[in-house]
């Protein structure tokens, strides 16, 4: 197979990707957008925070911020491999354009 052959295939998955991902687009603004399933998503995604902040020791912040971003760095990394090899989905994204649940948002 050439080049010019593989660029065009590559080219055709990849406008198949963006036709996948525009109607995903659709249907989440038509189905999930503003529900109260989505509303609990970001509730739950916020209200953490919030209480963190107010009742967290502030002598070590850096050192649980630091730990925190360690933590999610690895269940970001492993969450999007279970997603991207099609182990588990997220039905009712918060935000469809981020490939699985983003922590904190």
């Amino acid at each position: 197979m050439d080049t010019s052959e593989i660029v065009k295939q590559m080219t055709q998955v990849f406008s198949n990707y963006e036709q996948a991902h525009s109607l995903l687009i659709d249907k989440w603004f038509e189905f999930i957008f503003l529900t109260p399933r989505w509303w609990l998503g970001i509730s739950l995604g916020i209200i953490p925070w919030l209480i963190w902040w107010k009742i967290h020791n502030k002598k070590y912040t850096g050192d649980l911020l630091r730990a925190g971003l360690f933590m999610t760095s690895i269940s970001l990394i492993l969450d999007s491999l279970g997603v991207q090899l099609g182990l588990w989905i997220y039905p009712y994204d918060v935000l469809p354009f981020i490939p699985g649940y983003f922590p904190g948002i």
